[in-house]
């Protein structure tokens, strides 16, 4: 065979090898198009507590086999427009269902079986601050101008007690479970039994009630009993409500039994 000739050949071998090596990269693609699904991804940098909207979305094709189940398919995109996003998500990123807040319940769908939707107005000082949101749990304070035992025609004694004790919060003013931050609420509705909501009914008409904010960790019940303005003024009882609320810090903190 001569040199020209060979030549020829080597050079229509490398033209077929070429050929194949496309036929087959074309039936993997064709293949791995066969086999891939859509993922919901950012369009663009979203931060965290963004309300998903049609342009924050785009979509992505991944192999079966890479994509996490855990990801928003493409065909539910569309079921997490309005959820609010919990983690900040860079453009090109896929949105999980982790990502997600979860979608907002009717009230009456939000209330545990057994219990009932309470609603309490407050303000800056009643209300924390602003710093309640639903899930959260507080103790509930009234104050009652309460007749004298010794001299039921004199001045009235003014108390404090605890009406009820550790108390979720089923809203703030109309943001719910699962919606995103409000700008401030002028109510909070609060997750409470049968008898606990008659008497906080009959409490929001005789006196006024303060929200007072727990830790998560803290499902002790509020101590019962009163306080009245003699007893917050005595020297001795000031001492001793704060060694007491020292030792709670101390328990709480070192994990042990519950404090008392």
């Amino acid at each position: 065979m001569n040199k020209g000739l060979a030549l020829a050949l080597s050079a229509a071998l490398a033209v077929l090898a070429v050929a194949g090596l496309r036929r087959s990269w074309t039936a993997r693609e064709r293949e791995a198009e066969r086999n891939s699904v859509q993922i919901a991804a950012a369009a663009r940098d979203l931060t965290a507590g963004t309300a998903v909207s049609l342009q924050d979305l785009t979509l992505q094709s991944r192999p079966e086999p890479y994509a996490d189940p855990g990801l928003v398919r493409g065909g539910d995109a569309r079921s997490i427009l309005g959820r609010t996003l919990l983690n900040e998500r860079r453009a090109g990123e896929a949105i999980a269902w982790a990502d997600l807040a979860e979608a907002s319940r009717s009230l009456s769908e939000a209330v545990p079986p057994g219990q009932r939707a309470f609603t309490i107005r407050v303000d800056e000082t009643t209300g924390v601050g602003g710093h309640l949101h639903p899930n959260a749990r507080v103790d509930v304070l009234g104050v009652f101008d309460l007749p004298s035992s010794d001299d039921p025609e004199g001045p009235a004694r003014v108390v404090c007690r605890t009406v009820a004790s550790n108390v979720t919060i089923l809203a703030a003013g109309e943001r719910s479970g699962g919606d995103a931050p409000g700008e401030g609420y002028a109510t909070v509705t609060l997750a409470v039994s049968p008898e606990e909501a008659q008497a906080l009914a009959l409490a929001s008409r005789e006196g006024e009630l303060t929200l007072v904010l727990r830790n998560p960790a803290d499902l002790e019940a509020a101590p019962p009993g009163e306080a009245d303005l003699a007893s917050v003024l005595d020297p001795a009882g000031v001492e001793a409500r704060g060694e007491r609320r020292e030792e709670r810090v101390r328990i709480i903190r070192g994990g042990g039994d519950d404090p008392r």
